[in-house]
């Protein structure tokens, strides 16, 4: 039987995933205001993983399936899943 991934689990792929982005911003170059896609990729990213992180408080307070969060997360792909039930299985 294989055991879900914790509600714990998905929040800590979170939070590496927003602290890698914000790392990735602050080692970037000074950017050329409006002309750097890459530099507003990161932001909009840093943006929106954050959001992910309200989304998944609200979805577990609210009783929500954490495989569903899990599936329709853009931060979250079917590898990623599979290790996240992987180590839940392990512990």
């Amino acid at each position: 039987m294989t055991k879900a991934p914790t509600w714990q689990s998905v929040r800590d792929h979170l939070m590496r995933e927003k602290d890698r982005i914000v790392a990735e911003i602050r080692n970037y170059p000074p950017p050329i205001a409006g002309c750097d896609a890459q530099y507003q990729f990161l932001t909009e990213r840093r943006h929106l993983v954050a959001r992910e992180l309200v989304r998944l408080e609200a979805a577990q307070q609210d009783g929500a399936a954490l495989d569903e969060f899990i599936a329709s997360s853009a931060f979250i792909d079917p590898a990623q899943a599979g290790r996240m039930r992987a180590r839940a299985r392990d512990r």
